[in-house]
């Protein structure tokens, strides 16, 4: 019996010993897994580097080749038909009493494919097809950039304010020492603590708005399943003043995308209606039909045109208005830094409440808050115009 217990207890102390080691050895092993399973989470990103990745991933990319594949193939089959046509219509000139003549009870059909109208209209698919891929493209490109600047404006916000937060506590410190040794009295320790409060609001507020940014990206480079973390590499570049802006709108009206599908409306629509009135009177309603909706692609296209103008120069004149509220905005800055330079000397002199130092702080923080949200709206109405003058978002 006493030989049983003996045993008992050494096999209970050797598993005394050995499960602690174990589960440390586990933890461990834990520990150096998780450390590296966050190192490859972490994924560096230019801002060209989260385009070629949105670009490469997007569905929208994916369904646009699918559209200039089912356009290929539909002009390929207008193709066999119009020349099945052809080739039925010399046959029938050759064989007496056989006619291939248009008549109103075909509907021009025989008509419109005689003189390559639905050829025409297979290829315009297809050239639109190419370009709104193109579209689609910039569109992708362009949404990956504001959210990838958006993002970095939450960042400098977050330093903006990271910074107050420190000024605030710095000076809630001062406070309480000098209502130690009574200096001031309560009501300025109790501004000091609102001011470290509303900082920190403050900065909390930009923190979820970042990772808001964040998330919003995450979508658009097809990442919503991944738990990665993103490090943007590029800070917000200030982008020069477009030039020659008169001859990017003009270009504007023949490369844009909603331009060419007009214009390519348009001139179908004028093929359709000179190939009816060769056959038709202006006594038929298939006259009338064709010319009426002739005339309105041709107000569409013209009205078109004006219109595009006045959105673009209207594009042009918010970078122009950009550009002055930067400079208005780096005018308050330094204005807001040298106020608070100057409250914070009249402070160390007793010349002013601590009140009136802190609403110095808080001025200052939002002339730089303005001034970095009036930096990336310049920065993306820059980009945005690129876009527009070319192929168009």
């Amino acid at each position: 019996m006493l030989k049983k217990s003996l045993i008992l207890l050494i096999v209970m102390a050797v598993l005394v010993n050995t499960v602690p080691v174990m589960a440390q050895e586990e933890a461990a092993s834990v520990s150096v897994h998780t450390e590296e399973e966050l190192e490859k989470e972490k994924i560096e990103l230019s801002l060209e580097d989260a385009i070629e990745l949105a670009l490469n991933e997007s569905p929208r990319i994916k369904a646009a080749d699918a559209s200039i594949k089912s356009a290929h193939l539909s002009l390929e089959v207008s193709r066999d038909t119009t020349k099945d046509y052809k080739d039925m219509e010399k046959l029938a000139s050759k064989i007496p009493g056989v006619s291939m003549a248009v008549n109103v009870s075909s509907g021009l059909d025989q008509a419109y494919l005689k003189h390559g109208y639905y050829l025409n209209a297979a290829q315009v698919g297809v050239d639109l097809a190419g370009v709104a891929k193109g579209q689609v493209e910039a569109t992708i490109s362009y949404e990956v950039t504001q959210k990838y600047y958006n993002a970095k404006l939450m960042e400098e916000l977050i330093a903006i304010t990271e910074a107050s937060v420190k000024l605030a506590k710095d000076n809630l410190a001062l406070m309480e020492h000098s209502f130690e040794a009574g200096f001031v009295p309560s009501i300025e320790v109790q501004n000091a603590k609102n001011a470290v409060v509303r900082a920190e609001y403050s900065l909390e507020s930009y923190k979820r708005n970042h990772a808001l940014a964040v998330r919003s990206l995450k979508v658009s480079l097809q990442l919503t399943d991944s738990d990665c973390e993103l490090l943007l590499t590029d800070k917000v570049e200030l982008p020069s003043l477009p030039e020659n802006v008169p001859v990017l709108i003009e270009g504007a009206l023949s490369s844009r995308y909603d331009m060419t599908a007009v214009r390519k409306d348009y001139e179908l629509k004028k093929e359709k209606y000179d190939i009816t009135a060769m056959y038709m009177s202006d006594k038929t309603a298939l006259y009338h039909s064709a010319y009426s909706e002739y005339l309105n692609a041709e107000y569409t296209y013209n009205n078109t045109i004006e219109m595009m103008k006045i959105a673009l120069e209207s594009e042009y004149a918010t970078i122009l208005n950009g550009a002055d509220e930067i400079k208005a905005c780096e005018n308050d800055v330094d204005v807001a830094e040298a106020l608070y330079e100057s409250k914070k000397t009249m402070y160390d002199l007793g010349l002013i409440t601590n009140l009136e130092l802190t609403a110095a702080m808080t001025e200052l923080e939002s002339a730089k808050v303005k001034l970095e949200n009036a930096r990336v709206s310049y920065a993306l109405s820059v980009i945005k115009f690129a876009y527009s003058t070319t192929i168009g978002i």
